[in-house]
């Protein structure tokens, strides 16, 4: 779903430089798959953080990538929200 989204294949980034699709063998969270990371560089680079967005579903993974597009700070976690 991201890809086609995105308009980019694996290990490619967008033309902004904002995304890059890469591939992990384990996360460590098999149980909340599938799931992706982002690394947050918004405080610079000694301030960065990864952020496990988990539970996704195509919508929900489309959703997080314009958010953090539109300069909004998803929930990290688990996307199933009761």
């Amino acid at each position: 779903a991201l890809s086609k989204h995105l308009g980019i294949k694996k290990f490619e980034s967008t033309k902004d430089g904002m995304f890059t699709l890469g591939e992990m063998e384990c996360m460590g969270s098999c149980v909340n798959a599938p799931m992706f990371v982002v690394a947050d560089y918004s405080n610079g680079t000694k301030g960065y953080s990864y952020n496990y967005y988990e539970d996704l579903t195509p919508e929900t993974a489309v959703e997080i990538v314009e958010k953090l597009r539109n300069g909004e700070k998803p929930v990290v976690g688990s996307q199933i929200r009761s």
